[in-house]
């Protein structure tokens, strides 16, 4: 994604994240994407400017076809719209910390408005995020607040390990955290 920054995306602002559903379709081959450069407020005409990196190339294609899904974070109304109106999937991360019960709001609020722009909401991703620390105690926390999202409307769980605390935690993190939650969450 040369137009983006060699640094890599770490998330994804609401005015960006058009470039980058741009950025996506030319990585997987769509005939006349492009990138998009530097467009604050890009909105709905983003597409009309989209011009071609001189010498880009498609190599290798991308595993998954039409490019890699696109999951938002944005928290405000306008994010919400953004990952209702061009997403593949919404996450909600767990630092500042989130509640089942506002994670629902948010995602009845993405569902009302896919209803309102006529899309289909199936295969629609929406994702919380749980800290699962670094002992027994806190690992059976996340897995409690995991199964709570999971009731608040979740399709997925995202555990988040500190990586201070190494491959054990990582280890232990994912099988009394993402292993159960996976299997209760189908």
């Amino acid at each position: 994604m040369a137009r983006l920054g060699a640094r890599g995306v770490r998330g994804v602002a609401p005015a960006a994240a058009r470039t980058l559903r741009a950025a996506h379709l030319h990585r997987a081959g769509a005939p006349g994407a492009g990138v998009a450069g530097r467009d604050r407020g890009a909105g709905r005409d983003a597409r009309r400017r989209l011009r071609t990196p001189p010498g880009a190339t498609n190599e290798p294609p991308p595993l998954t076809p039409g490019g890699p899904p696109i999951f938002l974070g944005g928290q405000g109304p306008r994010g919400l719209r953004l990952a209702a109106e061009e997403g593949d999937g919404w996450f909600i991360p767990s630092i500042p910390f989130t509640g089942p019960e506002l994670f629902a709001e948010r995602r009845d609020a993405i569902l009302r408005a896919m209803q309102a722009a006529g899309r289909d909401a199936a295969g629609f991703q929406f994702v919380a995020q749980v800290g699962a620390g670094g002992d027994a105690t806190a690992r059976a926390e996340a897995l409690v607040l995991a199964f709570a999202y999971g009731r608040a409307g979740a399709t997925h769980v995202s555990v988040a390990v500190p990586s201070r605390l190494g491959p054990a935690a990582l280890i232990a993190a994912s099988r009394e955290v993402a292993e159960p939650a996976a299997a209760a969450l189908g």
